[in-house]
């Protein structure tokens, strides 16, 4: 039998779905690309920011198909999503949701509010729970995810009556990082000893989906990808598909469950690279072929196989160069000036604004706890992408992130402690984050997301004298602070007259200053459970024998579970914040 040869990618495959250029969406519409950052239990911050962007595209689509003067008359379309870890769920909910009409704001009807905040959100007591999520895979993780498991089925059912949503794209897709532990393997020949070459593995990975929107904007790359799962909001075909990749892209590495996820022989060939020509030479789009030797058996016998994955944010966490990349195509650059700007990245990350230095580590777990934030900031940032953000000259990328409090100092989210778990600690916590996002989405519309009257997008629409008025000048656009020479600008994503008289208010803290009562006993128990399980996996008597084993449990009965359990509160209650005038450390 001849060696399996993974197909390779056609010209005409390479030309559709990897383009050097990629054509503009629409006349007079800006494109819009969601960077969906890791958060843990600071995704609600994003849904919050999610749902109140939604909301003024919702009222302002709805104006303008009244013919309310007060409506700019060009268009705005949301083309891509990445996400990873709870920045992927919050894609999800969007996908679910985004074909059926739901009410905005701290609701439970609300999908976004309820995927994280809502009365059946996930907390520390249920991750604290004994046992293990029924699908999991691989060792013991220290937390349950069975609570995780059922908030993903509870998105799965998101339903109701049908909305067109013309401002989103037929299909709007979503691409899901996860960390693919056995990683896709490849190998690189060089001039030299050719019987040689350089092997490596490659564990970013995606997992790719397309929403089908009925009445969408249409775009110019709509054709299907063999790499991507179709989704229709009136079909069922695909949705375990998402399910399975929102929990393996919040699969926090040790802490949540890893997870199984199907990869096929054409999502290991869709990868592509852009190789620059020799001076004189054209760029060229070289496809990724996998390395046929050392291809799991089951994927050369029937085109699938199954991979471990865990958290996508521990090799993409901010997705900025995947969604850019969608937008743009392999070799060109989105427009930066503000005159020319008609598609932009925004990036969502609850954590951009994190600036503490770590101290010098005292012990094994400060080290241990070290270097697992090591990975991840390294995964979360990357300063080139950020810094564009920051230019005031670039209307290409944006960023959405937490403000910090100027009374204290300190990040104004909740959920920013513990690597972003403190969130669980307690439901207020969680609500809180969710209005913080939709007021900090308020202050990016109005104050942020805006252009230059010149704009190709905005000054090709034709708006009115009243409407330039409205939105330079009117509640929430001029405002302390602007700079002279953008009280022109305007915005992108206009606000509907109900929403300038009633914006969202700052969200009070939530007043939680202590670790609750029923978490030590909870800690202590999820501690048991985990060292029984890991006492059987580990066969503890088989290696060191009866009397040995015997100490080691009781020494762990009388005084191990005690300190432990006494550690992990003492950091809970570390990470809280201190009540209004307790004396500083």
């Amino acid at each position: 039998m001849p060696p399996f040869m993974p197909p390779v990618l056609t010209p005409e495959e390479l030309r559709v779905h990897f383009p050097l250029d990629r054509s503009e969406i629409a006349p007079a519409t800006f494109e819009i690309g969601f960077a969906l950052a890791g958060t843990v239990s600071a995704g609600a911050y994003t849904a919050g920011v999610l749902d109140y962007v939604i909301e003024a595209l919702d009222g302002w689509t709805a104006a303008k198909a009244t013919g309310d003067p007060d409506a700019p008359p060009h268009n705005v379309a949301i083309s891509t999503i990445g996400g990873a870890s709870g920045g992927a769920i919050n894609g999800a909910v969007l996908l679910r949701a985004g074909s059926f009409e739901f009410p905005h704001g701290a609701v439970a009807a609300n999908p976004l509010f309820n995927a994280w905040a809502g009365p059946s959100c996930v907390t520390l007591d249920k991750l604290l729970a004994p046992g293990r999520a029924k699908s999991g895979a691989g060792p013991l993780a220290l937390f349950n995810t069975s609570a995780i498991e059922s908030q993903v089925a509870t998105i799965l059912k998101t339903g109701g009556k049908p909305k067109n949503r013309p401002y989103l794209t037929n299909p709007l897709r979503l691409i899901a990082s996860i960390g693919n532990l056995a990683g896709i393997p490849y190998r690189l020949a060089s001039r030299g000893d050719t019987s040689l070459g350089l092997d490596m593995t490659a564990h970013a990975d995606y997992v790719r989906f397309a929403l089908a929107v009925t009445d969408g904007c249409a775009r110019p790359d709509a054709s299907p990808r063999k790499d991507e799962y179709a989704l229709s909001g009136q079909s069922p075909l695909n949705w375990d598909r998402l399910g399975d990749a929102a929990l393996a892209t919040s699969a926090f590495p040790i802490a949540f469950d890893a997870r199984k996820v199907e990869r096929t022989i054409e999502q290991l060939i869709y990868r592509a690279v852009l190789v620059p020509g020799a001076q004189g030479a054209d760029d060229e789009v070289i496809p990724l072929v996998p390395a046929s030797d050392r291809l799991p058996d089951d994927l050369v016998r029937s085109g699938k196989t199954s991979a471990t994955a865990v958290d996508g944010g521990t090799m993409d966490n901010e997705p900025i160069g995947v969604v850019r990349q969608e937008l743009a195509g392999l070799g060109a650059r989105n427009p930066r000036q503000g005159s020319d700007a008609h598609r932009a990245v925004l990036l969502v990350d609850p954590f951009a604004d994190r600036g503490t230095q770590p101290k010098a580590p005292q012990s094994i777990f400060d080290l241990v706890g070290q270097v697992l934030g090591l990975f991840m900031q390294q995964a979360r940032y990357k300063p080139e992408d950020l810094a564009l953000a920051h230019q005031p000259t670039v209307f290409s990328r944006y960023l959405i992130a937490p403000k910090a409090n100027n009374a204290e100092g300190s990040p104004a989210l909740s959920a920013g402690a513990l690597y972003g778990f403190l969130g669980f600690l307690d439901q207020r916590l969680l609500v809180h984050d969710f209005e913080l996002g939709r007021y900090d989405a308020y202050l990016f519309l109005t104050q942020d997301f805006r252009v230059p009257s010149d704009n190709v997008v905005v000054n090709g629409a034709a708006w009115t004298a009243a409407q330039r008025q409205t939105y330079t000048s009117g509640k929430g656009y001029a405002y302390a602070g602007q700079p002279e020479n953008e009280k022109d600008f305007l915005p992108i994503i206009p606000l509907v007259a109900s929403l300038r008289d009633a914006p969202p208010s700052t969200p009070k803290p939530p007043g939680i200053y202590a670790v609750p009562d029923a978490i030590p006993t909870a800690i202590e128990a999820r501690l048991g459970f985990v060292f029984d399980a890991l006492w059987t996996d580990l066969n503890v008597e088989g290696l060191l024998g009866g009397v040995a084993s015997a100490a080691v449990r009781a020494a762990w009965t009388m005084w191990g579970r005690a300190a432990a359990r006494d550690w992990a509160v003492a950091q809970l209650q570390g990470a809280l914040p201190k009540p209004p005038g307790a004396p500083s450390a």
